[in-house]
């Protein structure tokens, strides 16, 4: 890039952020709100008023258009077309208008349906959605700022968050407010009748604005307009330093957050823009998640730091991913109020501490989302919101075992077996032969049958009597046979 494009272009972006028209008649505006914020605008092409109830002079920190949406892209500023852009002639600035494509408001203004703006608009190879959302009461407004790539290369857009810090009273003097480590920027009024040009003889006042990012990876910055100017134009992030502290200065502050989109890509940043007429930050907030037993987990959630405490105690309020419900009596510090997947804790944090815990599970289908805590101190100054993914996996509780009732039978009466007369079998007598000379052997009568179990005797033992039956046979044979031979020896 030659010398005298880059010149050209810090003069583009510093008129971007320090000349603005009045606000379109077609702006989408939230207005008549009791407070702390009573009016919200957003124009069709990313410009921005909040004006503030309580401060010394309302518009709080507006001159005209306080706040933008600014995307460098392939090469390409796209910012808001209402502003004019002055260069050397013939120096080729690459800067593009947002082309405005839908605008619409919703909600009622409560907690449980905010008012909410959303704007679409399209610009040099990427298209933007941008949601600003508020609750009545709040101190803060949030938005969410989601880059497309449209275009056939990848590309690595730079979301700018720029507010003014200028005064309706002073024109364009203000005070840096130094950092506090939690990545947020922020400035306050000027008190006092300046005496010079950079606002001798005054003192920072306590009206306060605050950038402060929701999404990780931002960088601020705190500079004059050409400051904060020259890096938009050098297509460069933040630097995370704040460079007119100590004086009043014609002050912006601003969010960076450097992106990394293939063809057909999206992603999303979130900030929170805050206001006190107190000179009261934003609580920083933080949740941190521990698994547990049974498929639930623990979350923690913690107030305030070292640098920003938390002054007062104050309601913390917790959205639930759908399919994930609260454990109860899980809490440390009291149950909450359940309405729909909001869980309102009434217990004061602060009473006790500056953190507390309670447990969350998913059930046996598990659930997934992004768990989210707001709310504010009892003064009104709200909480950091923050908001950190979760995952639990489903889980099924292992089947409790019943035992079964054992039936005891009824006992039937025992009938006493009746006697059986057993008749012994007759014993038959057989008359002895008469006497004769030849001797004939009649073989004994073969007992009845089960005449053995009469005597206590295995019936299978019968086939011995059968035995002992032929070998007495073979012995009278054996006799008669002898008789014979003697017989003829003697007639010898």
């Amino acid at each position: 890039m030659s010398q005298t494009k880059i010149v050209a272009s810090v003069f583009a972006a510093t008129a971007l952020i320090c000349f603005g028209s009045a606000t379109p008649a077609n702006a989408a505006t939230v207005a008549n709100m009791p407070g702390p914020i009573s009016a919200l605008t957003t124009t069709p092409d990313l410009t921005c008023n909040a004006n503030v109830a309580g401060g010394s002079d309302e518009p709080h920190f507006q001159l005209g258009a306080s706040c933008l949406t600014a995307v460098v892209a392939g090469g390409t500023l796209n910012r808001p077309a209402d502003y004019p852009l002055p260069g050397y002639p013939g120096a080729e600035v690459r800067v593009q208008g947002w082309s405005p494509i839908a605008q619409e408001t919703s909600g009622s203004g409560t907690l449980f349906d905010p008012f909410v703006i959303s704007t679409v608009v399209a610009g040099d190879q990427i298209q933007v959605t941008q949601i600003d959302t508020y609750a009545s009461g709040s101190s803060s407004f949030t938005t969410s700022v989601e880059v497309e790539n449209v275009g056939s290369i990848a590309l690595e857009p730079i979301v700018y968050r720029v507010s003014d810090c200028a005064r309706a009273q002073y024109d364009v003097l203000s005070y840096a407010a130094a950092p506090t480590g939690d990545g947020s920027v922020a400035c306050n009024s000027m008190q006092g009748i300046p005496t010079g040009q950079w606002g001798e003889g005054t003192t920072a006042g306590d009206d306060l604005a605050q950038l402060v990012p929701i999404t990780p990876g931002s960088k601020f910055e705190v500079d004059q307009g050409r400051g904060i100017g020259a890096h938009i134009a050098l297509e460069a992030e933040f630097n995370n330093t704040a460079l007119t502290l100590g004086g009043a200065r014609d002050n912006f502050i601003g969010l960076s957050w450097k992106l990394d989109l293939a063809p057909g890509a999206s992603s999303k940043v979130a900030f929170q823009t805050h206001f006190s007429t107190e000179d009261k930050r934003a609580v920083p907030t933080a949740l941190t998640l521990e698994d547990g037993e049974g498929g639930e987990k623990t979350v923690t959630a913690s107030f305030g730091t070292e640098e920003v405490p938390i002054a007062l105690s104050g309601s913390p309020l917790v959205r639930l991913p759908a399919g994930i419900s609260y454990v109860e009596g899980s809490s440390t510090i009291g149950e909450p109020m359940v309405v729909g997947d909001i869980l309102m804790f009434t217990a004061p944090v602060g009473s006790t501490g500056t953190s507390f815990s309670f447990r969350i599970a998913g059930g046996e289908s598990g659930a997934s989302g992004d768990l989210k805590l707001a709310g504010s101190t009892m003064d009104g100054v709200d909480f950091v919101q923050t908001t950190v993914p979760i995952e639990i996996a489903p889980f099924t509780p292992e089947p409790t075992l019943t035992p079964t009732p054992i039936s005891t039978p009824s006992q039937s009466p025992t009938v006493a077996p009746t006697a059986t007369a057993s008749v012994s079998p007759t014993a038959s007598t057989t008359a002895p032969p008469a006497a004769s000379t030849q001797a004939t052997a009649t073989p004994a009568a073969a007992p009845a049958s089960g005449a053995l179990a009469t005597t206590g005797a295995d019936g299978n033992l019968a086939p011995l009597g059968i035995g002992a039956g032929i070998v007495l046979l073979l012995g009278v044979g054996v006799s008669v046979l002898a008789l014979r031979r003697r017989a003829g020896d003697e007639l010898r």
